[in-house]
């Protein structure tokens, strides 16, 4: 038996795969699809980026940050990929958005600790 919740979380799933944003993000990805240079490009990126934003002390990430603003700068020259990481963040934040309603709407009794979690 398929719960409510259940059911409106694969129509959510359903209305993110059919939203403009999703369909931007793949349009993004056939243009860099077979394009190798390109996605090892992105991908250290991203990677770098995870790294700097889990990984780092406050200090450290200073340095980083200009190191990755530069590499930015130099990946955003190609509009292919320009496109492909603007469609991707409009994705990410996408669902940020949605976790953080969700998250927010749950009374889940943390008002203690609150200031200590990260979203």
């Amino acid at each position: 038996m398929i719960t409510e919740v259940e059911r409106c979380k694969k129509d959510l799933i359903r209305a993110l795969l059919c939203s403009r944003e999703y369909e931007r993000f793949e349009q993004a990805k056939q243009k860099i699809r077979g394009q190798d240079e390109k996605r090892v490009m992105i991908d250290e990126f991203r990677r770098k980026c995870y790294l700097m934003q889990n990984s780092f002390s406050p200090i450290e990430i200073l340095d980083q940050m200009e190191d990755q603003f530069q590499a930015r700068l130099e990946l955003r020259r190609d509009r292919d990929v320009a496109d492909y990481l603007d469609s991707e963040l409009d994705v990410c934040r996408m669902l940020q958005r949605i976790c953080i309603d969700v998250i927010m709407s749950i009374d889940l009794e943390i008002d203690g600790f609150e200031d200590s979690i990260e979203i």
